[in-house]
């Protein structure tokens, strides 16, 4: 809250002070202004979101123990008589093998142990926190077109508004000692994913290379082969984002169900990086989305998904 206080250093004689002349009394304009109009301002510079979930948990480091920077013979810790009672080795001579050569005691890089067996430590533990932090694609600031502005808008609002009002909401049927927060689907940076050939790590934004069979008519009218992109575009957006599990043959069945007036067939040239028959997101709370790809037009740079469509003519 601001209180904005406009002021004039010309006092009339007939002034009659006010209510917004006290903010002026006892200040360094006293005596010298009059109060002309006061405003108050609300500025809101964010939102905090409380119900956005982060994640937050405190973990202690593991120790750091001291070790021997170099190997350590064995030495005698009593004297060593023989059987005529006379002084084989004093107490500190280095234990030899039958070959004479010394016995190593503790090895260079072993952790050294005090008199009671315990590791001695280097220092105390440190205290690391850990916080999930949601983070956007840097080409949606990079990218100047004004769909992509009012992309990047959209999300923050939606963001806002859901944990705002819909999860506060929530919170308030909840039962008492239960929180429910909102949870960010994760699209960004890498993912573990299981295959039919193993556990594997990709990349979460991914590219595709689609097919599209069709006969003469289509294949020379250009709305409808930017229509069939689009749509091939869009449903495969929507299909990657509503699974953990992605299935090439059942992604090229949404496709073909809705686009089969006006194609022949449709097949993948490149079905993600793997181009297995599926891929298993391990973590639920991730998604495989499209790629992205900064594109160079007249009005700047644009954001378009990394996807090909290509048109194969069947006679």
């Amino acid at each position: 809250e601001f209180q904005l206080l406009y002021t004039s250093n010309i006092i009339p004689p007939a002034f009659q002070m006010t209510d917004m002349d006290s903010y002026i009394t006892g200040s360094y304009l006293s005596g010298l202004q009059c109060a002309v109009t006061l405003e108050n301002v609300s500025l809101r510079f964010g939102d905090y979101l409380e119900t956005l979930f982060s994640g937050v948990h405190t973990s202690v480091s593991s120790f750091d123990y001291q070790t021997y920077s170099h190997d350590v013979v064995l030495r005698h810790k009593n004297t060593v008589y023989n059987s005529a009672n006379e002084i084989v080795h004093q107490v500190g001579d280095i234990v030899r093998d039958e070959n004479g050569e010394p016995v190593i005691e503790h090895l260079k890089g072993s952790v050294i142990l005090d008199n009671n067996g315990e590791p001695l430590g280097i220092e105390g533990r440190d205290l690391t926190r850990y916080l999930n932090l949601m983070v956007m694609d840097y080409r949606v600031k990079v990218a100047s077109s004004s769909m992509v502005k009012d992309y990047d808008k959209q999300i923050k609002t939606h963001i806002t508004e859901v944990c705002l009002e819909d999860a506060v909401y929530a919170n308030g049927q909840l039962l008492d000692n239960t929180e429910a927060f909102v949870v960010v689907p994760r699209t960004v940076s890498d993912l573990r994913v299981k295959t039919p050939t193993g556990t594997k790590t990709v990349s979460s934004m991914q590219q595709f290379v689609v097919d599209v069979y069709v006969n003469f008519d289509v294949y020379n009218n250009t709305v409808i082969r930017d229509n069939i992109s689009y749509d091939v575009t869009k449903m495969l957006d929507e299909y990657l984002y509503q699974r953990t599990v992605v299935k090439r043959t059942e992604a090229l069945n949404v496709i073909f169900t809705k686009l089969k007036e006006f194609v022949i067939s449709v097949s993948f040239a490149k079905f993600t990086e793997l181009d297995d028959e599926y891929m298993e997101i391990i973590d639920k709370n991730a998604r495989v989305s499209l790629g992205k790809t900064l594109a160079l037009e007249a009005t700047g740079y644009s954001l378009k998904e990394d996807i090909v469509v290509n048109f194969r003519l069947i006679d």
